[in-house]
């Protein structure tokens, strides 16, 4: 058999080239990953305050109308009281005796 002699700088400046790649794309590749987490914290933070905005109206709408019914149900029954306070004396004198 043939022997072949490996060149061994060869070898070492190939594994340098290839670690040196390595580390350039992994430098990349962590970049792109912490843009792309900063960008979608920034969205997520934005939305969460829309949202809230959101949230505010809603509830204050909600207050309102609720403050409505009440004062709805409110007169609804000053009206059936002075209703009722009529009849009793409609009722009264009708079945009262004379």
């Amino acid at each position: 058999m043939a022997s072949k002699k490996i060149n061994k700088k060869d070898i070492n400046s190939t594994f340098d080239t290839i670690v040196t790649k390595a580390k350039e794309v992994t430098h990349i590749t962590n970049d792109f990953a912490l843009d792309s987490a900063d960008d979608m914290v920034k969205t997520a933070f934005h939305r969460a305050a829309e949202w809230q905005v959101i949230g505010e109206k809603t509830l204050q709408g909600g207050l309102k109308l609720a403050a409505n019914q009440q004062d709805l149900f409110f007169d609804t029954l000053e009206v059936f009281k002075g209703q009722l306070i009529k009849s009793q004396d409609r009722f009264s004198s009708l079945f009262s005796k004379n």
